[in-house]
């Protein structure tokens, strides 16, 4: 995002973009690194002048239906991880500076010789994805240029539904990390908050934090 930061110095455009062959200082929730494979993921970083406070949930969406032209199993992991099989292909981070919103994407695409000790995520190659990172990087502009002007005209009310049909976090037995909270994710409120009712019967609304969720 460093990148980002010093493009809009000069840039004025209201919505613009730039790459990196790898991050080298890519995070994640709390702090993580997040790490990309030179010449094998897309980190992308998107410079947003018209946001708003759903533009995570957003882009999460709009990554996994970009990736759904390659593999038919992404879903998303409340709030803006993106999945297949359970195992986290795609990482978003979306931070606020001033008048400009960076919207920050890393996707593991295709499968170097040689992975990282630990490394549980996946990419789409081994997800059977036939595609380099110059395909995916087209789509993802793509349709999150799309889905960022339904944002910007309709609002966030007009793709709650689309989230909610494509959100697998929906069903499952989570833990909200911040809260100590475990439970059912019931439900998505319209303004994009999770609902967990724990073993108690009561209704816990989350509207920021760690999720972990049985299948991920």
């Amino acid at each position: 995002m460093v990148a980002a930061l010093k493009v809009a110095e000069t840039e004025t455009s209201p919505l613009f973009f730039v790459t990196a062959d790898a991050q080298t200082a890519g995070q994640g929730r709390r702090g993580r690194l997040w790490h990309t494979f030179s010449g094998h993921s897309l980190a992308l970083t998107f410079g947003v002048r018209e946001g708003g406070e759903h533009l995570a949930l957003v882009a999460a969406l709009a990554v996994q239906q970009a990736i759904l032209k390659f593999t038919p199993t992404a879903t998303i992991k409340w709030p803006n991880d993106v999945l297949i099989d359970g195992k986290k292909v795609a990482g978003i981070l979306v931070e606020k500076h001033a008048d400009l919103y960076l919207v920050g994407m890393g996707l593991n695409v295709t499968t170097p010789p040689t992975l990282p000790e630990g490394f549980e995520g996946i990419t789409l190659q081994q997800a059977g994805g036939i595609c380099t990172v110059e395909d995916v990087q087209q789509e993802v502009v793509r349709v999150f240029v799309q889905w960022l002007q339904v944002y910007q005209q309709q609002g966030w009310a007009y793709l709650t539904e689309d989230y909610r049909a494509n959100c697998s976090t929906l069903g499952q037995q989570v833990t909200w990390r911040e809260g100590s909270v475990t439970g059912k994710a019931e439900a998505l409120t319209d303004e994009g908050a999770l609902l967990i009712e724990d073993k108690d019967g009561k209704t816990h609304t989350v509207h920021a934090g760690e999720i972990i969720q049985e299948n991920a």
